[in-house]
């Protein structure tokens, strides 16, 4: 199971986790059918533990300021993050601004995860990675 981090520019947790429940999010998982993945808050203190400064800065540049709200978003790979790509694109699209690290050094816009979603890559919201 791998992560990504997904940050929101004015959007708080609980906006999110609301919205999420549309796609049957609880307790921090995301469940459609057989399928599922985590979507976790990703807290400052966790952001100051694992982020560089130079990633901080990417993000605040990307969101225009400081995050309102983070979300670590884990999958298996294959059907189950191909649902998350689906239910982290819609979310982006819903609150903007939104800036997805796929843990690589790359940060994607919504309209970028947006594209891949509608391509509907096998690897899910892992084929960031190799966009």
């Amino acid at each position: 199971m791998d992560s990504t981090i997904v940050f929101f520019g004015t959007a708080m947790h609980s906006q999110v986790e609301k919205a999420a429940g549309a796609f049957g999010f609880a307790n921090g998982t995301v469940t459609q059918g057989s399928q599922s993945f985590y979507l976790h808050r990703y807290s400052i203190e966790d952001q100051l533990k694992e982020l560089t400064a130079d990633e901080v800065q990417g993000i605040c540049n990307a969101l225009g300021g400081s995050p309102a709200s983070a979300f670590q978003v884990s999958a298996r790979h294959g059907p189950a993050a191909r649902l998350a790509l689906e239910v982290v694109s819609q979310l982006m699209s819903q609150f903007k601004p939104a800036v997805l690290d796929d843990d690589f050094g790359h940060l994607w816009s919504s309209a970028k995860v947006s594209s891949l979603r509608d391509s509907k890559p096998d690897k899910g919201i892992y084929a960031l990675r190799d966009a």
